[in-house]
């Protein structure tokens, strides 16, 4: 089984080459949607944050609100990096478990595992990959 990684900044079309991939038959793994799962609501990642950021970011329902997190971590570094700390281990954790769930199911040897890591190369999970691809558009296109 090949492990490939994509990465890239955001709106340059990495799950654009994620879906082409899937189309041809590869497995998919978003990180994005990962990095939402650990943070549902009681998980430990979830009260984690809560107990460094407050209740104060938690919408009606106990859901993190994505929004006053992001205002917060975006205008101070150390929280930023703090929040990076209780995330990124938890969605490398929830990846791998992915991984090791389609190698069980998975004979074929050159089965393809694609997985979309925006912060792939800043996290430092790039030796995890037998291939990493790096998506790259000109500003003009991300804007589109």
């Amino acid at each position: 089984m090949r492990l490939v990684g994509i990465t890239g900044g955001m709106a340059s079309g990495k799950s654009l080459v994620l879906r082409t991939f899937t189309n041809l038959g590869a497995y998919a793994i978003d990180c994005d949607v990962l990095s939402r799962e650990a943070v549902v609501p009681c998980s430990k990642a979830w009260w984690e944050i809560v107990r460094f950021f407050g209740d104060g970011i938690l919408k009606n329902d106990l859901a993190i609100d994505r929004t006053k997190l992001r205002a917060i971590v975006f205008s101070d570094v150390k929280k930023r990096a703090a929040l990076e700390k209780i995330i990124h281990p938890e969605v490398r954790r929830k990846c791998v478990e992915r991984i090791e769930s389609i190698k069980k199911i998975e004979s074929k040897p050159n089965a393809l595992v694609v997985v979309d890591v925006p912060l792939l190369i800043e996290t430092e999970m790039q030796g995890g990959f037998d291939t990493v691809i790096v998506v790259y558009v000109s500003e003009e296109t991300q804007i589109r």
